[in-house]
């Protein structure tokens, strides 16, 4: 399955407001299986949401770029699990962000395919969650 997957990436919201992805980066994430999808603009935010499988959102100085992404997720009716990246020294960030409804808090130095298994993991999870199963009976089943 883990081969399937790189053959499939997910496409993953990449928002980061310190740093941009390296192409050592994007190829880490490439390796795991992720296609990232960097937002510089309100306009990429908006694109990346309405197709993305999974949010990766850097949180800095408190947990409101987090709040407001999930506040356009429901506007666009797509909410997809979200990792947020928190420097080590920050870990209360980390916390309020499992709070507000963040499933990983991840270091922002962290590449290891280990530590990405469980978001990787949750877009399976999600996906297999949105799928609908459809049930055709006859008329008179309907009626019992």
């Amino acid at each position: 399955m883990a081969n399937n997957r790189k053959d499939q990436k997910s496409r993953a919201l990449w928002l980061d407001p310190v740093d941009p992805l390296s192409a050592e980066d994007i190829k880490r994430l490439g390796d795991m299986g992720i296609e990232p999808m960097p937002v510089i603009t309100i306009d990429d935010l908006k694109r990346a949401i309405s197709i993305a499988s999974l949010a990766v959102i850097r949180l800095v100085k408190d947990a409101s770029l987090l709040e407001e992404v999930q506040e356009m997720m429901k506007g666009f009716r797509h909410v997809v699990p979200i990792v947020c990246r928190v420097d080590r020294r920050n870990f209360e960030i980390g916390i309020d962000a499992m709070r507000i409804g963040a499933g990983h808090v991840i270091p922002v130095d962290e590449w290891s395919p280990e530590v990405w298994q469980g978001p990787i993991d949750s877009i399976a999870t999600c996906q297999a969650d949105q799928k609908q199963d459809f049930i055709f009976v006859d008329p008179t089943s309907k009626k019992l």
